[in-house]
């Protein structure tokens, strides 16, 4: 399992250019942001399609000190690494808190990401689904 978290974190890393914080930060925020429809009981109704992303109006806005509070992370390293991600146009504050825009997932490069992502997700169901069982 930690294969695919230090994958997906290269693959954000990669697409962004941001450091290991920074990309780690800015990933826990567009969850934060998106958190609800993860939560909803068909969430593929409105996002079905790789290209299908809830605009920057549906995003829920999330704060630095959640951020820190959920990544066990000190809120004033949170703070700095947010104030250089809303720099870089990475990150749009919002009414609330900060969000991801729209147009950062929905770029060119992070399209690769989703389907990079999309990949090593199946294969770490398929290794989770055949813990337990004797190999071949």
């Amino acid at each position: 399992m930690g294969d695919f978290f230090l994958d997906a974190l290269s693959y954000l890393r990669g697409a962004s250019r941001l450091g290991p914080l920074q990309a780690f930060v800015m990933a826990a925020a567009w969850v934060a942001n998106i958190a609800r429809f993860l939560n909803e009981t068909d969430p593929a109704v409105s996002f079905a399609e790789i290209g299908d992303i809830p605009g920057d109006d549906l995003r829920t806005p999330v704060t630095a000190y959640s951020i820190a509070k959920g990544l066990s992370l000190p809120y004033e390293t949170v703070r700095r690494t947010l104030a250089g991600l809303i720099e870089q146009g990475l990150l749009d504050t919002a009414c609330g808190g900060l969000i991801v825009p729209a147009r950062i997932p929905a770029g060119p490069a992070m399209m690769v990401v989703a389907v990079d992502l999309a990949a090593i997700t199946r294969t770490l169901i398929h290794r989770l689904t055949t813990m337990g069982e004797p190999a071949a």
